[in-house]
């Protein structure tokens, strides 16, 4: 087989690989999600302002990571005679399944209280994403299932073990 033959079956190979990737792939959503930003210390909201506490203990692209709670601030001016300040207040939704630092995460498009009209987060981590969570696994399974299952040892918990009642064969 000749140089150019070995390259051209190659380059098929390489481009069959891609097509296989863009049709079958990515329609199916494996690299997709249904999850928002993660909002950050410093990040701006609706209104012109931008959150000013946030998590000390955790980090999302290099900011403390928002919460329900943390502050934010808000510069706009109600239209009254005076003009009276927005102020900012508390981020006041987050995540129902992720918790930071004992906390719902927040993401954009989360809620954050303002004596206006109420202000949503628009920027966030854009590679950190957090969506809401799937049903999960129940907590109780039976004897059966898991010996149909593993059919295998299964690693249990201190607390797990005190409920189990032991079957002598």
């Amino acid at each position: 087989m000749k140089k150019n033959q070995i390259y051209s079956i190659l380059s098929l190979k390489i481009m069959f690989a891609m097509i296989f990737i863009l049709l079958w792939i990515m329609p199916k959503g494996i690299f997709s999600s249904s999850g928002k930003p993660a909002a950050r210390l410093g990040d701006r909201t609706a209104h012109g302002g931008s959150i000013v506490a946030g998590c000390s203990t955790v980090f999302i692209c290099g900011k403390p990571a928002a919460r329900v709670g943390d502050m934010h601030v808000c510069p706009m001016m109600n239209p009254t005679n005076p003009p009276t300040p927005h102020v900012g207040g508390p981020i006041v939704m987050g995540s129902p399944t992720v918790i930071i630092g004992g906390m719902p995460a927040a993401r954009v498009g989360d809620m954050a209280t303002c004596s206006g009209p109420p202000d949503t987060i628009v920027l966030g981590c854009p590679t950190v994403l957090i969506g809401v969570g799937g049903a999960g696994q129940p907590k109780k399974y039976s004897e059966n299932y898991i010996r149909s299952k593993y059919n295998k040892s299964v690693i249990i918990t201190e607390k797990e073990f005190k409920r189990i009642k032991i079957k002598k064969r």
